[in-house]
């Protein structure tokens, strides 16, 4: 590997003279600027910063996009890494750090947080079965991004949280399993995983209730105790049923279920916060199975943001749908013998 000493930050660029380097260590001062040259380089595959000073930050835009880096070692006084760092780094494997680093540690393709409680980033090439290590008990936002070369994520019993969009766009896993100690999640921790044909809940886990393959959560919205229909499985077909022990549903519980036809709200589901409803590219109708449709928060909507134009509603009920905010925007409100 070749070694390049940096007197003053900001001067990469005018000591190094090969720009087709494959391999480099970098010693001395560097910035952000000297990093986003690096970045630049177009054959650079291994990247050693470990003895590089003045570098505690690795940004959004370091390395965006770059598609030829294979692996990095992260400076010994990098502090903070952001949450999109590394992202489109589709040929990244191995994000590493040294002992001395006093903020992060690495394990395989994972980085993690110094005392192992965090997992903050997957390298975009992590490939088949991942086994996250038992002690990381957060996944932080976009921890997992375009990681589409994995097959299966296995989340450790000391898991208790996974952040917003702590799996984002990861392609190839088809089933997910929450153990029994994770407690705090969002309809947006999974998102965008569009293989996803199961949810699964551990017995024990007292937070989580798995029903035909989605996760419903035991927790509090507007000041409510509920039980909130929050993932949906992105590969879920035709129709999509809220689960029976479910009586509110989540913003974004059937974002990007792109093959669903029919959503059937059941007649347990008392609320609702308004439903985004992303990404439902074939979604022909709604169909609303109680007497009173749920309670919307924020439904300040208008035509043209709805997922359909069509709400089917039991026969006797169509009164009480057109008076509704939210469900009165759809422009063709149905009553129906059979909702089935």
């Amino acid at each position: 590997m070749n070694t390049v000493h940096s007197n003053n930050c900001g001067t990469l660029s005018s000591v190094i003279a090969d720009k087709e380097v494959e391999e480099l260590q970098i010693e001395g001062n560097i910035n952000q600027a000297d990093l986003r040259f690096l970045a630049s380089l177009p054959c650079l595959k291994r990247l050693d910063l470990s003895l590089a000073m003045g570098l505690e930050c690795i940004g959004a835009n370091d390395f965006y996009g770059n598609n030829h880096i294979e692996s990095v070692v992260l400076s010994d006084g990098t502090v903070s890494v952001s949450e999109l760092a590394f992202t489109g780094c589709g040929a990244l494997a191995e994000i590493n750090v040294t002992d001395k680093n006093r903020s992060f540690s690495s394990y395989g393709s994972l980085l993690l947080s110094k005392d192992g409680t965090v997992l903050v980033k997957c390298a975009e090439a992590a490939a088949g079965d991942l086994v996250i290590p038992e002690g990381v008990k957060k996944i932080a936002s976009y921890a997992f991004c375009n990681c589409n070369k994995v097959s299966s994520i296995k989340l450790p019993q000391s898991l208790e949280e996974i952040e917003e969009r702590g799996i984002y766009a990861c392609n190839g896993i088809s089933e997910l399993h929450f153990p029994k100690n994770v407690r705090k999640i969002t309809d947006v921790s999974v998102r965008k995983c569009a293989s996803v044909e199961k949810y699964s809940a551990d017995k024990e886990n007292v937070f989580l209730i798995e029903e035909g393959g989605m996760i419903c959560q035991r927790t509090t919205r507007h000041g409510k105790n509920v039980t909130a229909l929050s993932l949906v499985p992105n590969a879920v077909v035709n129709d999509a049923k809220t689960p029976s022990c479910a009586n509110y549903l989540d913003r974004h519980a059937f974002d990007y279920c792109s093959k669903v036809k029919r959503i059937i709200i059941g007649s347990n589901i008392e609320a609702c916060d308004e439903p985004a409803f992303e990404g439902l590219n074939n979604l022909y109708c709604m169909v609303a199975l109680g007497e009173f449709p749920p309670y919307c928060y924020r439904s300040h909507i208008r035509h043209e943001s709805l997922p359909t134009k069509y709400i089917y509603s039991p026969k006797g009920t169509l009164q009480n749908y057109k008076k509704t905010p939210y469900w009165n925007g759809f422009l063709f409100n149905v009553e129906i013998d059979d909702s089935e």
